[in-house]
């Protein structure tokens, strides 16, 4: 359930970084793609398929186990 609840809210960022970006018309024409305030590509929560997150989200187990034996374990899944 906890995997399911970051991957929608990861999806409803998603939509608000595309809206703006369209809002403020920042389309790359290199990339063909609309891009956010950094020039990270950016795109339709409605095109992202929901499982696809919820994959790469670690299992509360794997979290927790994961982020009292590694220092930098949290910092480095908040980088994904």
């Amino acid at each position: 359930m906890r995997e399911r609840t970051i991957a929608f809210n990861r999806l409803t960022e998603m939509q608000a970084a595309y809206d703006e970006a369209r809002r403020r018309d920042r389309w790359d024409k290199k990339r063909e793609c609309y891009t956010d305030l950094q020039g990270n590509p950016v795109v339709d929560s409605s095109s992202v398929n929901f499982e696809a997150p919820v994959e790469v989200i670690p299992t509360s187990g794997e979290y927790y186990s994961n982020k009292f034996n590694d220092n930098n374990y949290i910092q480095t899944w908040k980088r994904r």
